[in-house]
C-alpha cells in the first residue's frame, strides 16, 4: 500500500514592526447651527383638576359710588285711594320674619332699612332715641304710606314713638334722624293738638293706631331704624 506524504514549507519568520508614536486628541469642534423646528405635536389630554388653593386675604373697601340720577316725580295719590287698591298688596309682601322680630331683639328688613321692634319694653322719647342710637340706629323715620302701613300691621293695639317731634319748634316737625322736615303724616283725627302746651313727641296711638303727639316723657314701646 502506498502512502503519499504532503510537505508543507515553513514561511521565513519576521520582526513585529514598532508601534506608532502617540498623539494628543484634537480639539473639541465649534457647535453646529439649529436644526429646523419639527413638525408640532398633536394637543394632550386634559390633565387633572390641581386641589383648591385657600381663601385669599378679604380685600379692602371700595370707594363710595357716585349718586345715581334723580328719579322722575311719582303720580300723587290720595290716601283712600291707597288703601283701596295697594294695601292687600302691601300685606301680602310683608315678610314673616319681620313679625317674629316685632317679637324680640334682632333687626328685620324692609325695603331699603332694617328695623328693630320693641314693643315690650316701655321708654320715654328721649331713652328710646338713645337706645336706638346705641344699637347703631335712629328712632324710625316714616316717609311713605308703604312704610306706614308696615308699622301700623305689626304695632296694631299698642303705642309706640316714631322719630318725629317739634320741641325745636312747635308745629314744626322734623326726623330726629336728619333733622329733616315730615312731609308724609298720619294723623288721628284732631291731631296734632299739642295738649296743655306740653306734647312735642309722636307715637302710634293705641287706640286709633293713627299718628299723635305726646308728652316726650310717657313711656311707650319704640322701633329703630338702620340703614
Amino acid at each position: 500500500m502506498e502512502i503519499k506524504v504532503k510537505m508543507v514549507q515553513k514561511g521565513l519568520e519576521v520582526d513585529n514592526g514598532t508601534s506608532g508614536a502617540k498623539v494628543t486628541a484634537g480639539q473639541k469642534g465649534s457647535k453646529g447651527k439649529m436644526g429646523s423646528y419639527g413638525i408640532i405635536g398633536p394637543i394632550g389630554n386634559q390633565g387633572v383638576n390641581g386641589a383648591m388653593g385657600l381663601s385669599g386675604v378679604q380685600g379692602l373697601m371700595g370707594e363710595t359710588g357716585m349718586h345715581g340720577l334723580k328719579g322722575e316725580h311719582g303720580e300723587k295719590v290720595s290716601m283712600e285711594t291707597w288703601e283701596l287698591q295697594d294695601r292687600k298688596v302691601l300685606l301680602a309682601i310683608m315678610d314673616k320674619r319681620a313679625k317674629k322680630v316685632a317679637c324680640g331683639s334682632g333687626w328685620g328688613r324692609f325695603m331699603e332699612s332694617r328695623y328693630n321692634f320693641q314693643l315690650n319694653i316701655r321708654k320715654t322719647w328721649n331713652e328710646a332715641k338713645t337706645d336706638c342710637q346705641r344699637k347703631g340706629g335712629f328712632l324710625v323715620k316714616i316717609e311713605d304710606v308703604a312704610e306706614n302701613w308696615f308699622f301700623k300691621s305689626l304695632v296694631s293695639g299698642g303705642s309706640v314713638w316714631i322719630g318725629a317731634h317739634d320741641s325745636t319748634r312747635e308745629s314744626r316737625f322734623i326726623w330726629v334722624s336728619d333733622n329733616t322736615p315730615v312731609t308724609f303724616t298720619d294723623w288721628s283725627t284732631n291731631q296734632p293738638d299739642n295738649w296743655r302746651n306740653g306734647e312735642d313727641c309722636v307715637h302710634f296711638h293705641s287706640s286709633t293706631n293713627k299718628w299723635n303727639d305726646a308728652g316726650c316723657l310717657h313711656k311707650m314701646g319704640y322701633i329703630c331704624e338702620k340703614h
